[in-house]
């Protein structure tokens, strides 16, 4: 009796779009990349401003070191007001906010932009 392997499946999207606070409510569930200002980097979880001003938890599943005064993040949106992240990448000290702001309000504008 012959067995017939599974067809592969198409690679997922890796395109997360990129996201301000106010963007996650509608999101929860999906991944996304998310640019933010450290404000407190606690145990498991690190507070930030994002690019519209408002507040976004990022849920860690474990310690990390030191972080810059900015960061990248890839996750999955679990609130309208958290993101647990499955990629966390220091960005450095320096990050023009209101730029990031123009971007993040032009990708939901054109989203075939971005892919």
């Amino acid at each position: 009796r012959e067995t017939m392997a599974a067809a592969p499946k198409p690679l997922a999207n890796p395109f997360k779009p990129l996201v301000n606070g106010a963007m996650l409510s509608g999101l929860i569930g999906n991944a996304v990349t998310f640019f933010g200002e450290v404000k407190e980097q606690r145990e498991f979880d690190i507070l930030c401003g994002a690019s519209d001003g408002s507040d976004v938890t990022v849920i860690l599943d474990g310690q990390l070191e030191p972080l810059a005064r900015y960061i990248s993040v890839v996750g999955l949106v679990e609130s309208e007001q958290a993101i647990r992240a499955t990629v966390v990448a220091s960005i450095g000290d320096s990050l023009d906010m209101g730029l990031l702001h123009e971007l993040v309000q032009l990708q939901s504008k054109f989203p075939a932009v971005s892919h």
